[in-house]
Order: C-alpha cells, then sequence, then structure tokens
C-alpha cells in the first residue's frame, strides 16, 4: 500500500491488482493501477481507464483516456514510466 499526502489517496493491493482510493470519499479513483510514479505532490499513474495525475496536497485529479490528450511537459513523464 501507498499513502499519499494526510492519507486520503492510497494506491491499495488487492488480490489481483492495485488500485487507487481516496480514503475520504471511499471512491475507486482507478480501480487497476499498471506503474505509477511520485514527483514531489503529484502522482502519475497509468492504469486501465488511461492515464491519471493526482495532486495529492490539493486533492486536484485530471484523468486522459489518451497519450494524445496530455499536455507536452505531462506526457514526458508519462513516457518516462513506461519506459521503467
Amino acid at each position: 500500500m501507498e499513502i499519499y499526502g494526510d492519507g486520503t489517496f492510497q494506491i491499495m493491493s488487492g488480490p489481483t491488482s492495485n488500485g487507487l482510493y481516496n480514503n475520504e470519499t471511499q471512491e475507486d479513483i482507478e480501480f487497476i493501477v499498471f506503474k505509477y510514479k511520485e514527483i514531489k505532490t503529484l502522482v502519475y499513474i497509468i492504469g486501465e481507464s488511461g492515464y491519471t495525475i493526482l495532486n495529492y496536497q490539493t486533492g486536484e485529479i485530471k484523468k486522459y483516456k489518451k497519450m494524445d490528450e496530455i499536455p507536452n511537459k505531462e506526457k514526458q513523464i508519462f513516457i518516462e514510466i513506461v519506459k521503467e
């Protein structure tokens, strides 16, 4: 389990996969997480439904279905994560 910020956001391990979860609202943000990387207060997540950027300090969540939709700065980070 990975915990971010004050513990509101967590990547929880399940029997078959990891998922991004908002512990405060009990909302599943991403059911299946393949890869993720934390950079300062942002967590970049590649999951079953696409690409998610979580700012755990502000609670802001940006979701993108396709790589082409992501702004260039963030796209480069996702490209690096894929290569890891």
